[in-house]
């Protein structure tokens, strides 16, 4: 792990290792005045955006992935 402003950082390689691969993170995403839950593989890569968080991990979860929140 990399230590910055003393906090630890996991890099995306990081996080694609520790990842199942049907893993996907959900994160909360401000875009111009709209409220928006993007979908990112594990590597960081976006998926997908939604307009709710339910919205989200229904769509990840009819594609086989397990998403979990991120933030």
């Amino acid at each position: 792990m990399n230590r910055q402003t003393g906090q630890n950082a996991i890099s995306s390689d990081d996080l694609a290792r520790i990842g199942a691969p049907n893993l996907v993170y959900v994160k909360r995403r401000q875009i111009d005045d709209a409220e928006l839950f993007s979908i990112h593989a594990a590597d960081g890569t976006e998926l997908l955006l939604a307009e709710t968080r339910d919205i989200a991990f229904a769509a990840a979860r009819q594609q086989g992935l397990e998403p979990v929140d991120i933030q």
